[in-house]
Parts: structure tokens; C-alpha cells; sequence
């Protein structure tokens, strides 16, 4: 009998570990996931993203029916274009029947050609003129597309408060620490915290390494922060702003805005 019960156990014991193992393994393998969007060459363009020089490389790859090597891509890229595109897709999709072409990294803007295993192309032929550069496609429902890093923007706390992002306590809690001469626990995962610097640096036109920032609370997305660079200063000017029925007593010219994505 008791032969049993240990066998039992034994077997109880192997088949948890199993199941930790295969669940951690499963955890380990998900790469970081890197919020995107897609856009048209065309945009890309228009935005100032990809020059001229750039799209004529990504034509003559695709017409001498080349891909780029995916060398400087990392894994964390190649997992978020896919999942972006299968987030957007009309009906529900599995990451792994998604697929790309590889057309080049320029300037943070990845130019690929997705498509899932069930995806139908015709044989019409297109031609796609952007700038002075035209690209010929073989298929009439595939097209070469940017994928970018989404970026998150700068609003002040009126402009947020009036677009109903934050609320009357959101301020309060805002207030309260600034005028306290406090600061939240920055608890924001390294990913937002390099973002937010990096999108200030470039508002200001500077490297992320002039910018820090004091944390003042994540609220519904939108996290309150008041930046600072080496090359920026402000006016040593005392000023009370006064949004809703919150008043922040600022003791110079910086002021608290809201980052969101």
C-alpha cells in the first residue's frame, strides 16, 4: 500500500514539475512585444520618415525580387510586426501564419510585405509612384508597408484634463506631490521609461542622454512626468496654473505634462 501512495506522489511530483517547466519554457520563448502600427510608403514619406534614397532601395530590392538581411532586426522587432499585423487583421489570427518580406531598416522604419498562408492574391499588376521613385507589384492586394515604433506624445495637463484622460482626483494626486515636493515610485517598465525620454529629446531637438524626468503617476495611460535637459533651461519664475478646480504652484517656468501613447 504504501508502495502505491509513493508511486503516486511520484508521479504527481513528475508531472507538476513537468507542467512548470513546459509553462516557464512557453513564458521564456514570448519575445518582448513592442507596440507598432503600419503604415503606407507613401505616408512614411509624406511624415518625413523615409527619404527618397531609402524608397529607391527598397524598390530595386523588390524588383530584383531580393530581401534585405534581417541581420540588424531583432527578435523582439520580427515578434511585434507580426503581432501588429495579426492584431489588425479582420478576423481572429494566429501569430504564427503570419509572414514577411524584409525590405530594409531605415531610420527606425522597418518596410515589409506581410502576409498570412491564407492569404488570396491576384495576379493584376500595380504601380505604386511615390516622390520620384515607382514600384511595380506583381500582385494587386500586396504592398510594401512601414512598420514603426509607435511614439508617444507630450500634452499639457489642461489638454489632457479638457480631452477627459484625466480626472479631477487624477489632478489632485498630481498636486499634491509636486506641491509636497515629492515624487511617485517610478514603477514604469525601462521600455516607457527610455521612450519618454527619447521622444522628449527629440521635441527639443537633443540626445536622450541631456533628459531625465520626475515621475508624478500613471493615470489610465497617461503618465505625468516634468522633464528636464541639459540644454534646456527655463525661467526662474513662480506661477500658479490652474486646471479644473486643481491649482499646481510651479516655482519656475518647467511645467508638468502628461506623456501618452
Amino acid at each position: 500500500m504504501k508502495r502505491k501512495i509513493i508511486s503516486i506522489l511520484v508521479v504527481i511530483l513528475t508531472f507538476t514539475v513537468l507542467f512548470c517547466l513546459t509553462a516557464c519554457t512557453q513564458e521564456e520563448e514570448t519575445p518582448e512585444y513592442i507596440e507598432g502600427a503600419f503604415y503606407s510608403l507613401q505616408e512614411a514619406y509624406d511624415n518625413g520618415w523615409i527619404t527618397e534614397e531609402n524608397l529607391q532601395s527598397i524598390a530595386d530590392l523588390y524588383h530584383n525580387k531580393q530581401t534585405a538581411p534581417e541581420i540588424d532586426i531583432s527578435e523582439a522587432v520580427s515578434y511585434s510586426i507580426r503581432k501588429t499585423f495579426a492584431d489588425e487583421w479582420n478576423t481572429p489570427i494566429d501569430i504564427e501564419d503570419v509572414f514577411y518580406e524584409y525590405y530594409g531598416e531605415y531610420n527606425g522604419c522597418f518596410a515589409v510585405d506581410v502576409s498570412t498562408k491564407d492569404m488570396v492574391v491576384d495576379g493584376s499588376m500595380f504601380v505604386e509612384t511615390i516622390g520620384n521613385v515607382s514600384i511595380t507589384y506583381n500582385t494587386g492586394s500586396s504592398r510594401i508597408e512601414i512598420w514603426k515604433e509607435a511614439k508617444g506624445e507630450f500634452f499639457s495637463l489642461q489638454n489632457a484634463y479638457d480631452k477627459g484622460w484625466i480626472s479631477s482626483e487624477n489632478l489632485q494626486s498630481v498636486a499634491e506631490l509636486y506641491n509636497a515636493k515629492n515624487t511617485a515610485e517610478n514603477n514604469l517598465p525601462e521600455v516607457i521609461s527610455t521612450a519618454i525620454k527619447n521622444d522628449y529629446a527629440v521635441k527639443i531637438n537633443t540626445s536622450a542622454d541631456n533628459v531625465s524626468y520626475d515621475f508624478y503617476g500613471e493615470y489610465n495611460g497617461c503618465i505625468a512626468v516634468m522633464m528636464f535637459s541639459s540644454t534646456e533651461e527655463f525661467p526662474d519664475v513662480m506661477t500658479d496654473v490652474t486646471v479644473g478646480e486643481v491649482t499646481i504652484h510651479y516655482t519656475d517656468g518647467n511645467k508638468i505634462l502628461i506623456w501618452k501613447q
